[in-house]
């Protein structure tokens, strides 16, 4: 796995000083603010070299990629257009990790699609999630076959992924499919013929208005 130069902090420091206080609200200052001043240019040279690529793959060369609260990982804002990013990867994970999921969600914004969704049944409980799970293994195909690079950085990543996943369950006591599983639980037998419209006009997870599209 690559890293930047005097990208490498003491991992013990690779945590956010006070993040309680941050909101959907916060602003990029803000949520800077509460890294110490040397995380801070850690985190946005790896958000400036990350954003040509979301522009690349994304086709979108206005595209923001903006920084997310701590912890709560990444994803395309479908409303706004912006791709959040999580600095608390931009400071910890691998560059490989990190050119993965810019990567991705890139490639939401160039091919995901939610206004075909009556908003119904978009709010039927456990459809949100089965149709981001459907829609992400769209995302990757693609950009594997598009830029056969990403194949490399994907692997990379999950296997990140599979190791954190492994503690989790050795902690938790179950694992991140069961959740999955759940979700698919939830779905209403009554909504699978649907899932012909997916593999055509899929939509991204994590939308408040899917009638609202870019």
């Amino acid at each position: 796995m690559t890293s930047l130069a005097n990208d490498n902090p003491q991992d013990s420091a690779r945590i956010p000083n006070d993040p309680s206080s941050l909101t959907d609200k916060s602003t990029q200052e803000d949520i800077l603010n509460v890294f110490p001043s040397e995380f801070q240019n850690v985190i946005q040279r790896r958000q400036k070299i990350l954003s040509s690529l979301a522009y690349f793959i994304g086709k979108d060369f206005q595209i923001p990629v903006e920084l997310g609260l701590p912890g709560k990982g990444w994803y395309w804002d479908f409303e706004n257009n912006v791709i959040k990013a999580d600095p608390m990867d931009l400071l910890n994970k691998s560059m490989d990790y990190l050119r993965f999921v810019i990567s991705h969600e890139g490639a939401h914004r160039r091919i995901s699609r939610a206004s075909f969704i009556p908003e119904s049944e978009w709010n039927t409980p456990g459809f949100q999630a089965m149709m981001n799970s459907v829609e992400d293994c769209r995302v990757n195909n693609f950009t594997i076959e598009s830029y056969p690079k990403f194949h490399e950085q994907m692997e990379s990543a999950y296997l990140e992924i599979a190791e954190l996943r492994q503690k989790a369950k050795e902690k938790a006591g179950k694992t991140a499919s069961m959740v999955s599983w759940n979700c698919f639980k939830n779905y209403k037998k009554s909504h699978i013929e649907s899932l012909q419209t997916i593999y055509t006009n899929p939509i991204v997870f994590q939308i408040s208005n899917p009638h609202d599209s870019h």
